[in-house]
């Protein structure tokens, strides 16, 4: 790795550099094997673990999704190129996308860990506190570490909770046409994590093995308004519009509910803007 150091006052550096297309790919494939032992992939012989991340996760670009936590890795690589001690992780700016087998630029401010001098050579004394080892610490490292590497068991006549896992398999579509990132023949799902929105999670709690739904939606919160108006649409005057919409409320039922209407034209000006009552809106 290329650095270039410069001097931004007495505790702090400012550090340019230049990663070689090894590190780039290093960092990679150390973030994607974090990325694999936290969504419990397991290694297939003969494949790549973007290739398993694809197959089982619909996922087609697994560098991009850990681009960020292997930009986080490259600081290290510069501090000992410059022996550098911070006083704290400093956090690398990219100058261009991360890309495989190519060199990639970033920058650093890093603020320097203070060094003190003593004023002579008689002796020092420093009092610390009685050291307390807390074992839970390290069994609560040890459970995580296992929960890495554990198996599932099928259990076939049980409903599913908040916080149970899954194998969930999944038929999306878009505009009709069926969407191949979002789809999958058998995914692994934790209800009640906060993966997806509540609204999904509302749909498969309470399901057993072997039942399907088939209007299962990918919310944006607990309640959202659905409607098929659009956004961008030409109107002839005297010209009546029947919108039909619904609510998918999981947030709790909302008695004398109010629906916010605002029309507007193409510089954003509005041409129309109305409250309309509609009623208590159950939860559901």
């Amino acid at each position: 790795m290329k650095v270039t150091l410069k001097k931004m006052g007495a505790d702090k550096v400012h550090l340019d550099c230049v990663a070689t297309p090894a590190e780039v790919n290093n960092v990679l494939h150390t973030a994607q094997l974090g990325f694999a032992q936290n969504m419990g992939l397991r290694p297939e012989e003969g494949k790549t673990i973007a290739q398993v991340a694809h197959e089982k996760m619909g996922i087609k670009n697994l560098d991009s999704i850990v681009e960020a936590e292997a930009i986080m890795l490259l600081a290290p690589y510069a501090l000992d190129k410059k022996n550098i001690v911070p006083l704290g992780q400093p956090t690398p700016e990219p100058k261009e996308a991360l890309k495989r087998d190519r060199e990639f630029k970033f920058a650093m401010e890093v603020t320097l860990k203070p060094e003190y001098e003593l004023t002579s050579y008689e002796p020092v004394e420093i009092t610390l506190p009685r050291y307390e080892f807390d074992e839970s610490l390290v069994q609560a490292e040890l459970d995580k570490m296992a929960e890495n590497y554990s198996s599932y068991v099928k259990i076939e006549d049980k409903a599913l909770e908040s916080g149970d896992a899954c194998l969930i398999a999944i038929e999306a579509f878009e505009n009709g046409v069926r969407n191949s990132g979002l789809s999958t023949e058998g995914r692994t799902y934790l209800t009640g994590a906060g993966y997806m929105p509540e609204g999904f999670d509302s749909q498969v709690i309470g399901m057993k093995p072997g039942e399907t739904t088939e209007d299962v939606r990918r919310y944006n919160s607990a309640a959202v308004l659905l409607c098929d108006l659009g956004s961008d649409f030409n109107v002839a005057a005297g010209e009546r519009r029947n919108v039909a919409f619904s609510v998918s409320n999981y947030a709790g039922a909302a008695p004398a509910a109010k629906l916010a209407v605002r029309l507007a034209g193409p510089c954003g000006q509005t041409v129309f803007e109305r409250t309309l009552d509609i009623g208590d809106v159950p939860n559901g």
